[in-house]
């Protein structure tokens, strides 16, 4: 096994998606495929790493958990727990300003989006807020709000 990965056959998609067989090289796998290929199944191969341990679960080991912020000029917020670290999975940057990979202002809706650590959602609240009020102080949160 190379670099703690496994090589997982799958077949299928949505409700009809399944395992086929997992191994630990992929020449094993492309080996099950060719025994098992026929007409009707496409096999492809997803590679995993195991024990993989990521951002959130770090944190989360400190009891700090991930929270999006939507937040007015005005400092009105909406709060939700979220399963990413930042906004890399934003398909379509079209009206949002990036400031970081954590930060953006949405520039339709006129509201900053934030995603922080935190312990709790008043917790997320307060440090997106002083964001905020640092981004109005260096004049970045004013400058994005003028560019519509």
């Amino acid at each position: 096994m190379t670099d703690n990965i496994v090589y997982v056959v799958t077949s299928g998609d949505y409700s009809d998606y399944c395992i086929g067989a997992v191994f630990t090289s992929k020449t094993m796998a492309e080996n099950y495929i060719e025994a098992h290929s026929d007409e009707y199944t496409y096999y492809r191969i997803e590679e995993y790493k195991l024990d993989f341990v990521d951002d959130l679960m770090i944190k989360a080991s400190q009891g700090l958990f991930a929270y999006q912020i939507d937040m007015d000029f005005g400092g009105n917020s909406e709060v939700e727990r979220t399963d990413n670290s930042d906004f890399k999975h934003y398909i379509n940057l079209e009206n949002y300003v990036v400031i970081s990979p954590n930060i953006l202002i949405n520039t339709k809706s006129r509201k900053l989006e934030i995603i922080v650590f935190a312990k709790d959602k008043q917790h997320a609240v307060k440090i997106a807020n002083e964001k905020r009020v640092q981004l109005i102080a260096d004049g970045t949160l004013t400058f994005a709000y003028q560019e519509e």
